[in-house]
Formats: structure tokens, sequence, C-alpha cells
């Protein structure tokens, strides 16, 4: 009875131009070359690089790198400023921000020649979760296509070392004032604000 929604259509098309874009992931701290964070250590870098390593000159417009930092804690871990910084010659310019863990860097003009890269490098503060963890980054091109999905994503381990701030919140004592032999009560208050648990502490 109704002939107005019996179709539907949808438009796609093709492009001769097919970069081929790969990416590679480093993790870093900041007394060593590892992937361990110590307690000692208050943050992690990740260094992203992505690659046009088409084998004919083709170059890529719609670069969007993306990364979720594991072992982050909403409202508390926080990023130094994130940066995506293209190889010399390359007329690529990038836009990079972070929503919660997902960091996502995105092509805002320019092109990714065959040959060139762009290093995005992401340092993540402390408090952090404690554990080991597996971090993959993906590049995807949202304009030309990418003709080999194999070599686009990437991943490097973590390991993040636990430690806790313990903090002495209150002392009290009931009465205030005693005479020789009478009972003071004291009451000592601390709490474990993370973010891992606490284990041999102390009073």
């Amino acid at each position: 009875p109704n002939t107005s929604n019996d179709c539907a259509g949808v438009s796609s098309s093709s492009t001769t131009v097919q970069p081929d874009l790969a990416i590679s992931k480093s993790t870093s701290t900041p007394t060593g070359g590892d992937n361990v964070v110590s307690a000692g250590e208050g943050s992690v870098t990740y260094t992203l690089v992505v690659s046009n390593v088409s084998l004919a000159p083709q170059a890529a417009t719609g670069v969007v790198i993306r990364d979720t930092v594991p072992a982050f804690i909403s409202g508390r871990s926080s990023f130094a400023s994130i940066a995506a910084t293209p190889s010399a010659g390359s007329t690529a310019t990038f836009s990079c921000g972070n929503s919660g863990s997902d960091v996502t860097c995105t092509q805002t003009g320019g092109q990714l020649l065959q040959g060139q890269s762009v290093t995005v490098v992401i340092t993540v503060d402390r408090p952090l979760q404690e554990g080991s963890f597996t971090n993959t980054a993906t590049v995807n091109n949202t304009v030309e296509g990418d003709p080999n999905p194999g070599n686009n994503s990437a991943s490097s381990n973590v390991v993040i070392v636990p430690i806790a701030d313990v903090e002495m919140t209150g002392k009290t004592v009931t009465p205030t004032t005693v005479r020789a032999g009478e009972i003071a009560t004291y009451v000592l208050s601390f709490r474990n604000n993370g973010p891992s648990p606490a284990l041999g502490v102390t009073l």
C-alpha cells in the first residue's frame, strides 16, 4: 500500500590512489629504555610511527591514528601534550586529542607522500592501574583507503609496578585532659589513596 519506502540506495566511490600505510609502536620510561614503569617513575611514553610504504608514488590525505592507552584511570590519569610530527619535507598536518584513554590524531591537511612518516608521542602520567598490559595502536585512511590492512596495527607491552599513596588523615584524643591513673583514648585514621592496594602498612 506504500510504495514510497520500497527502495533504499547508497553510493560509493573508488580511487586510483591507494597508499599503503604501516605503523610501529614502542614503549619507554623516564629512567630507562625498558617497558617497566617502576615505583619511582611517574609516567610512561608510547611512540607511534606511521609510514607511507607504498611501492609506487601514492599520497595519503586521510590518515587517522588511534591508540587506547592501557592502565588509564578515568579522572586521575593525565596526558602530557600529544603531538604528531611529520618527517622532513612532508606537508601533512595533524590534530591530536584524547577522550579518556582514547587518543586520536587526524590528518587535517597536506599530504603524506611515499617514503614519508609521522611520529606521535603519547606520555601518560600516574596514577595508573598496576599490572601487565598490551597496548595496540592502529592507523587507517578515511579518504583513499589502504590496500594492505596487515600492517595497520602494532602492539607493545607495558608493565606498571604497583604504587599506593597511604595518607594519615587524623588523630584525636578523648578526653583531652586526664588526671594521673585515668584512661585516654587515641584514634588514628589513615587511608589508601591508591591506585594500587597497599601492602605492609606500618603505623
